[in-house]
């Protein structure tokens, strides 16, 4: 059972590690934090929030041109989505952070 659990947990954190061609995996961190998506700004490329963020969990397409991207972080204890929406020249236009419905909207 110990060693299912710690295999568990290492594929979990390699899951999350950026990994750099040729060189292996770099760091082990959330890249979903207050302070990057601080980084953001309105103009960055979809390659300059990769940079920032790492791959999103979601996209979506809409059919005025726009696509945004979601983000799943833990915000000190509080599960957050980040949306990033990039406007139809594939440019930042907005993010915006909201608690994760899936966690704190359940009726039961």
């Amino acid at each position: 059972m110990r060693l299912a659990l710690l295999a568990l947990c290492a594929a979990t954190l390699v899951g999350c590690a950026p990994v750099v061609p040729g060189s292996g995996v770099r760091d082990v961190r959330d890249r979903h934090i207050p302070e990057n998506a601080a980084k953001l700004h309105p103009g960055l490329t979809s390659d300059e929030v990769t940079a920032i963020l790492g791959p999103s969990w979601t996209k979506g397409s809409f059919a005025n041109g726009t696509t945004t991207w979601t983000y799943r972080y833990d915000d000190f204890g509080v599960q957050k989505l980040l949306h990033v929406v990039f406007d139809r020249n594939g440019r930042l236009a907005y993010y915006a952070s909201v608690w994760d419905p899936a966690v704190y909207s359940k009726i039961n």
